[in-house]
């Protein structure tokens, strides 16, 4: 069973803080330094999953995810080389994302237990220091847990409406017999591309098996019906890289019950793992909801 805790944190800066175009780099300093404080095996193997340079951090589909900094509902960031800013003072949010199963704690030995979030919630409080010279106050504003079966819940949906919130890379699958080419991003999410990205993510983190044919089908019962699309450059890793944000509202049409079960699954576990590439740092956040048309 796979089990999903989603914290989010506040953070007030002292003085203005610049932050780079993928704000969620200060995320994860603030719970790198959490869990470094917490200073057991399990807090330290997990630092070891998120910090740059350990054999870890090229692990598929990272149990842990971070969000950018948020203002209200936005998320703060900036196309091409520009820099957001946290203003002195405010408040503002982000949120960790953990999720743990028997998949997980098997594929990479780490455990993201009960007991490891009960220290994480007392460890996010006090003055953090990013960037050598700021200071930021935080505290635990909220926490939510869910379970892999409470994914679905038996409603009969037939619309879903999904906010691409953060700059979203969603890649085509590499092809067995073409080598040597980079990975190539979609500037729309073509059905099959965003429901291949979600089984991939759900194989790699929930104790049941999706079939790839769940995205096979994609095509022909998720149906696009309007959207509002646009494509953004962020820097990101040193490079710059075209990926897309906006909205599209999808139409469910699946012939097969179990099809359509794992399609209302997977839409509501995008909400936590996010969509396409660089999920865990925050990339293809976004926001899904789930209705019946005429409502």
């Amino acid at each position: 069973m796979m089990f999903i805790i989603s914290i989010k944190v506040s953070i007030r800066p002292r003085e203005d803080v610049p932050l780079p175009s993928v704000s969620s780099r200060v995320s994860k300093m603030i719970l790198i330094r959490a869990l470094e404080n917490i200073g057991n095996e399990k807090a330290l193997k997990i630092v070891e999953l998120l910090r740059k340079g350990s054999p870890l951090t090229r692990a598929p589909v990272k149990p842990i995810r971070v969000s950018f900094i948020q203002d209200g509902e936005r998320p703060l960031w900036e196309e091409y080389d520009k820099r957001p800013i946290m203003r002195a003072g405010r408040r503002y949010s982000f949120k960790v994302t953990l999720f743990d199963s028997d998949n997980v704690r098997d594929r990479l030995k780490i455990s993201t237990s009960l007991d490891v979030i009960a220290e994480l919630l007392e460890n996010f409080s006090g003055e953090f220091k990013i960037f050598k010279f700021n200071t930021v106050e935080v505290s635990t504003d909220s926490i939510e847990a869910v379970t892999e079966d409470q994914l679905y819940d038996n409603s009969s949906y037939d619309t879903a409406i999904i906010q691409f919130l953060t700059p979203t890379f969603l890649q085509y699958p590499h092809h067995p017999k073409i080598r040597g080419y980079p990975t190539r991003h979609t500037l729309y999410p073509q059905p099959m591309l965003f429901m291949l990205s979600l089984v991939y993510k759900w194989n790699n983190l929930a104790d049941s098996h999706m079939s790839i044919a769940q995205a096979l089908y994609a095509p022909y019962e998720i149906i696009e019906v309007s959207h509002g699309i646009r494509p953004v450059t962020l820097q990101f890793r040193k490079i710059r890289e075209r990926g897309f944000v906006g909205w599209i509202k999808y139409g469910i049409d699946s012939k097969s019950s179990r099809r359509y079960e794992n399609y209302i699954k997977l839409l509501n576990f995008a909400n936590y793992i996010g969509v396409g590439r660089s999920t865990n740092i925050g990339l293809g956040d976004v926001k899904v909801v789930l209705r019946r048309r005429g409502r």
